[in-house]
């Protein structure tokens, strides 16, 4: 994860510091707090994202 892993996108609905990043083609989903970060979900973005993958 970047050094700034408050750089993505803010996805409170998930996690309390839940955000999302995309790096060509992952979108990584991840929650932080402090020194720790915690990888929830790694997806394909050429992959069909559907409802039942978590979202904001």
């Amino acid at each position: 994860m970047p050094r700034t892993r408050a750089a993505g996108a803010p996805c409170p609905a998930l996690e309390p510091h839940a955000r999302i990043r995309v790096v060509q083609p992952f979108v990584f989903i991840y929650d932080y707090d402090g020194d720790e970060t915690t990888i929830l979900r790694i997806v394909d973005g050429r992959r069909e994202i559907t409802p039942e993958l978590p979202g904001c």
